[in-house]
């Protein structure tokens, strides 16, 4: 059994800074006299896995023992009840959600980008109608991506984290509640931008199903009243189409998926001109809902890994490419998509499909019919349509195979096309 020694009141020595004192403590601890700072101790039993399950001491990123200083001009969950907003900070903070939610798709963590926002914590604790129906709607959305790229599997590790590390993703928030949160939020800011453009000054009715009080935890500069009011009305009409877009994928409706990616594909670029308002609001008061050293004990379950958040305007480009993505999906016009929406378009999992239409043997029938016309296809003789029969389930199998590794991300392709190789050999041989 190997000998441990308590070496506290080294490190206590060491975080004192003074390294000379530490390089003496230490070679005493070992029996090391010639160790001089810089040098490297290493085990003979120090191996490979080791070294990839160690931290660096005082890391904030990978030391998450360490004690840090409480954040300064950060919010709690018990300030959300009572946060009022700028119209600009309200802006900037939908933005700086958005590049978060696309950082994430990009493969990077949850408790590293979405969660390092104090709202999805506790969304219901959210005052303003506005900012509480965005909220819900990105996690309606980060639901139904996770589970269309789970039910697609072809993802590897560097792709995508599947991980939730126990956060809520609201799930059992019902996606037409939260599109008609949404739609409520749209009317009131259409009814209060037309009031603003027609100067009538009354009060929005109260206790009305079809609009909220904006009033209620926002202020708008009066100045420019309607461009804030439109501009917020921008990024809650695409979060709606957003979500509706992924709902109609996730049930094989592709008409009102292309109607709806359409519409936000058409609302990108006018949400990026009006990115600007949010500079009229202090950095600071916009970045104190978020904090990246909110979820740090979560941060051991996983190897560290460098993280590079988008930023808003990286983030509309992202968007962008992704919303034009299902555009093509639908279209079925171009194939230059993403691994899993191409997998998630062609394949309905439930009833092995392509398009939901189409049986994969049905399909590879075709494909040999058309490649090399084999005249026993067309036999009425039993025993040779029973064998005529098995080969194409053979064949089944091998083009599925060929869709599914096209699916995957191309440094891991090399590895499945030597494997499919030798399957088709196989079949051209037979």
């Amino acid at each position: 059994m190997p000998l441990f020694k308590d070496i506290s009141g080294l490190l206590n020595r060491a975080v004192e800074g003074n390294s000379n004192i530490v390089i003496l403590l230490f070679a005493n601890y070992f029996h090391l006299p010639d160790l001089n700072v810089g040098d490297l101790v290493l085990s003979p039993s120090f191996s490979l896995f080791d070294s990839m399950s160690a931290i660096e001491i005082m890391e904030k990123k990978m030391d998450t023992g360490m004690s840090l200083p409480k954040s300064k001009n950060k919010l709690s969950i018990a300030d959300l009840s009572s946060k009022t907003y700028l119209a600009s900070e309200l802006i900037g903070i939908i933005d700086e959600i958005q590049a978060l939610e696309l950082t994430w798709l990009n493969g990077h963590l949850l408790s590293q980008t979405i969660f390092t926002c104090i709202y999805f914590h506790k969304p219901s604790e959210i005052q303003n109608p506005i900012l509480r129906f965005y909220v819900l709607a990105v996690l309606k959305c980060t639901h139904l991506s996770r589970k269309e790229i789970m039910r697609a599997s072809v993802f590897e590790d560097e792709d995508f984290c599947p991980d939730t590390f126990g956060f809520n993703l609201y799930e059992e928030e019902k996606e037409k509640d939260i599109l008609k949160g949404l739609q409520q939020v749209e009317n009131s800011l259409f009814h209060h931008l037309k009031n603003i453009r027609e100067k009538i000054h009354g009060n929005i009715e109260k206790g009305s199903d079809e609009v909220f009080e904006l009033s209620k935890g926002l202020q708008f500069p009066e100045e420019r009243e309607s461009e804030y009011a439109e501009a917020l009305l921008f990024r809650i009409s695409f979060r709606k189409a957003y979500l509706s877009t992924l709902g109609y994928f996730s049930k094989n409706n592709y008409e009102l998926a292309l109607k709806n990616a359409k519409q936000a594909e058409n609302l990108i670029s006018k949400i990026k001109n009006t990115m600007s308002l949010s500079e009229y609001c202090e950095r600071d008061l916009i970045m104190e809902s978020f904090d990246q050293d909110m979820n740090r004990k979560l941060f051991t379950q996983i190897p560290p890994r460098p993280i590079n958040i988008l930023s808003p305007e990286e983030g509309f480009v992202a968007i962008n490419s992704v919303v034009r993505s299902f555009v093509d999906i639908a279209n079925l016009v171009t194939i230059t998509l993403s691994p899993n929406e191409i997998h998630a378009a062609l394949f309905n999992s439930e009833k092995n499909k392509i398009l939901g239409t189409v049986s994969l043997n049905t399909f590879a029938r075709q494909l040999l019919e058309k490649f090399s016309r084999p005249p026993y296809f067309t036999s009425k003789v039993a025993e040779v349509r029973k064998t005529v029969m098995a080969f194409v389930e053979k064949s089944e199998l091998c083009v599925y195979a060929s869709i599914e590794m096209f699916c995957r991300n191309r440094p891991r392709q090399r590895a499945f096309i030597s494997r499919l190789i030798m399957d088709w050999e196989i079949l051209q041989n037979e």
